[in-house]
């Protein structure tokens, strides 16, 4: 019997089983945890409406979390080499006006 709010091993297994997911798949979970009935193994309709369902449901919601965290880190290290590099040709700019200021060309 499948037990994942007082089995820290079965409720392992269902996170993994999520991350096997799509994210659409993931999102039907979410919305219909009846959909997981029969594909996730020991899932049952006699576990809907239970304290079972709404750890499935919490821990789908969890790898959406950590998916969208995932991306969102992603982008955040591009941004970071975006403006170093933006920190890089404002201070060319600076040295090449300081340049021109203090040595004129005549």
């Amino acid at each position: 019997m499948l037990a994942p709010e007082t089995n820290p091993e079965h409720a392992k297994k269902i996170a993994s089983f999520l991350r096997t997911l799509s994210d659409a798949e993931l999102s039907q979970a979410i919305a219909t945890p009846s959909a997981l009935v029969n594909r996730l193994e020991g899932f049952t309709m006699n576990h809907l409406r239970t304290a079972a369902e709404a750890v499935v449901v919490q821990l789908a919601k969890d790898e959406q979390t950590r998916r969208r965290d995932s991306d969102v880190g992603k982008r955040s290290r591009n941004a970071l080499g975006v403006s170093i590099v933006a920190a890089l040709v404002a201070a060319l700019a600076l040295a090449v006006a300081f340049c021109a200021w203090r040595f004129p060309v005549k």
